[in-house]
């Protein structure tokens, strides 16, 4: 973002766990945060943006391809989903009397699995709960939980995001609870540059591998620069060892790809990565 020149200063005042400041982790770093507008491109400088980046996906495995071309990199919205009950004693409490907050959130996460299964191209995550009170014996009164939702095209997510906010409250209404909706994040899908992406399509072509054109559904620092230059995205097979999210290993082909100095003819050069090669994205 800093240097797109799209850095928000409020980043800032974000804590960590601990309380610590975004500010005063890079000032702890030895750097100075009220330099980073100073980083920004003026626009028109940058041609042109290529990432390259492990998959972090079965996809290409699954094909046997080593190398997949970015078209677009999906949208994401999040939000914070509170079911609330009545928590009660598990004994004394009759299943027909209860405003179980677990329960609606049990019944909205296999919702809103059965709403993504049906959706084209929709990824829907509920990645974290929480119980309140949270004992053995105890119904619960509270459940919050994380939902993100992804697809390549807004105008799909965004209708997506409405069908599960109207899944909520009408299961809540349903169980006599309460259902609140809280703003996480949006970004928007970014699709990548139609020229560069042929370019690079031919390039990988070049170097004697079958294209495959997909879709990015995790973030990237080229959705980023998308809104500042044009961008294309490379993603490179990962290990057949790596079953983890983190670290992981790629496996890449014998021979990486680059774009001619004049623009129009895709150049190849004979270059091997050390087979432990390894990625971090957060």
């Amino acid at each position: 973002m800093a240097v797109c020149g799209s850095f928000d200063q409020q980043l800032l005042k974000q804590t960590d766990a601990a309380g610590v400041t975004l500010a005063r982790a890079v000032a702890d770093f030895g750097l100075d945060s009220s330099a980073i507008p100073a980083a920004a491109y003026p626009p028109g400088t940058i041609a042109g943006y290529l990432e390259a980046h492990i998959e972090q996906g079965p996809i290409l495995e699954s094909m046997d391809l080593p190398l997949g071309v970015v078209e677009s990199i999906v949208g994401q919205s999040r939000r914070r989903i509170t079911f609330a009950g009545l928590a009660g004693h598990a004994g004394t409490s009759p299943m027909t009397h209860r405003r179980d907050a677990l329960a609606g959130a049990a019944e909205f996460i296999t919702a809103i699995e059965r709403l993504a299964l049906t959706t084209p191209g929709l990824r829907a995550t509920v990645g974290s709960i929480e119980v309140k009170p949270g004992a053995v014996n105890v119904i619960a009164g509270e459940a919050k939980l994380t939902l993100d939702l992804r697809h390549a095209e807004d105008s799909l997510r965004e209708s997506a995001l409405a069908s599960a906010v109207e899944l909520g409250h009408a299961i809540a209404a349903m169980r006599k609870l309460t259902c609140t909706v809280e703003v996480m994040a949006d970004q928007p899908a970014a699709p990548c540059d139609k020229e560069l992406t042929a370019k690079l399509e031919m390039a990988v072509a070049a170097a004697g591998h079958q294209p495959y054109r997909m879709v990015s559904g995790a973030g990237h620092d080229a959705a980023v620069m998308a809104r500042h230059c044009p961008t294309t995205m490379l993603f490179l097979r990962k290990s057949q060892r790596d079953q983890s999210s983190s670290p992981r290993n790629c496996s890449p082909p014998g021979r990486p790809l680059g774009f001619g100095r004049d623009d129009s003819v895709p150049a190849t050069r004979t270059h091997r990565e050390p087979a432990n090669w390894t990625g971090r994205r957060s």
